[in-house]
């Protein structure tokens, strides 16, 4: 029985193709199967519903939620703008299995009338973020 450790033909054959391009001073053309990485994957918004929302704000304050998930597990960040600088509070974010949950308290004001507030979800590792809006008024 042969012990002896067998290597494949392209392992032979790779290093000595790169010696002769060197030599010859060329470029030369390798094309082997590459491996590709798996993708990482971005946050996946649960609730709300739908990425743009709109929102009669009745009342004071007003809670704005968003929960989401990461394919690969990633940790989420929730950035909120809310326009005027009107007064908010973030609720600090939860966590509940996979899914992670940050709440915007906003109180009540004219100056939100026809304006957006926003909520950037993003995980660092894939560098994607989701974007979720509500389009507001204010009776």
């Amino acid at each position: 029985m042969d012990m002896s450790p067998t290597i494949s033909l392209d392992h032979r054959v790779r290093p000595i193709w790169i010696v002769v391009c060197i030599l010859m001073g060329k470029a030369c053309l390798y094309t082997a199967p590459m491996e590709l990485a798996d993708p990482n994957e971005g946050p996946v918004i649960v609730i709300p519903p739908t990425n743009q929302n709109e929102l009669i704000m009745e009342s004071n304050p007003e809670y704005l939620q968003v929960t989401a998930f990461d394919p690969n597990g990633d940790n989420l960040y929730f950035t909120w703008t809310v326009p005027h600088g009107v007064v908010h509070t973030v609720s600090p974010i939860t966590q509940d299995d996979d899914l992670t949950t940050s709440v915007l308290s906003v109180d009540r004001d004219t100056l939100l009338d026809q304006e957006t507030i926003l909520c950037a979800v993003s995980d660092l590792q894939s560098g994607n973020t989701v974007m979720v809006s509500w389009y507001l008024e204010v009776p």
